[in-house]
Order: C-alpha cells, then sequence, then structure tokens
C-alpha cells in the first residue's frame, strides 16, 4: 500500500508542477500519461503483492512476463489515446517519458527493500 501512495504523491506532484509551468495547454496530456503509468506501476505492485509468497526464481519470471504484459498496455493505450485524438502526441508521449521510469523506480525500490528484508 505504501508503494501505491508513494506513486500517486509523485505523479500529482508533477502534474501539478507541469500544470503550473505550461498552463492548461497539456493539462489532459499531462493527465493521461500519468494515469497510464500509474495504472501499469499499481498493476506492478499488485502483481508483485501475488506473486511474492513464490520461490523467488519462479516470482522473477513471472514478473517479466507481467513486464511485457504491461508495457503492451501502454502501447495500446497509447496507440488508441493518438489515434482518437484524445491527446497531442508529443506532450503525451514526453509525459509519458517523465512518467513511466519514476514509477519503475519506484517499484523496483520497492521490490528491492522486499528482497533485502528477506534475506534477513
Amino acid at each position: 500500500m505504501k508503494l501505491n501512495i508513494i506513486n500517486f504523491t509523485v505523479t500529482i506532484i508533477i502534474i501539478i508542477l507541469v500544470t503550473v509551468i505550461f498552463g492548461n495547454k497539456y493539462f489532459i496530456d499531462v493527465i493521461l500519461a500519468g494515469v497510464v503509468s500509474l495504472i501499469n506501476a499499481i498493476a506492478g505492485y499488485i502483481i508483485f503483492l501475488i506473486l511474492m509468497k513464490k520461490e523467488f526464481h519462479q516470482m522473477m519470471k513471472w514478473i517479466f512476463k507481467s513486464i511485457l504484459a504491461r508495457i503492451a498496455f501502454i502501447i495500446l493505450a497509447t496507440y488508441l489515446l493518438i489515434h482518437f485524438s484524445v491527446v497531442k502526441p508529443i506532450p503525451f508521449v514526453l509525459m509519458l517519458f517523465v512518467f513511466y521510469p519514476l514509477h519503475q523506480f519506484i517499484e523496483i525500490k520497492f521490490i528491492k527493500n522486499w528482497q533485502n528484508k528477506r534475506r534477513n
């Protein structure tokens, strides 16, 4: 649950900063990029919670498979949002490039902390 709160907080802060800097011109693009990336991060967190009881090797195998599925979701969501002109392509993709690595960093840090606690 702590991971979701951190991801949500970081997402809101970035949305506010970008809105303050660029105004409302790209507000929908920023919001939707943050939402797509946040859905991806929350899905990763839920999958990790489900798999954490498995053997480490099995867990990592399923996590990597889920990463492929989650990337496919991001690509599909990006395509649909751009194809139906819901967002402007450049601001949306640029903001996705901001949110995605940030959410992945937080997710990986959480998994690494869990792994360190498991060793002790």
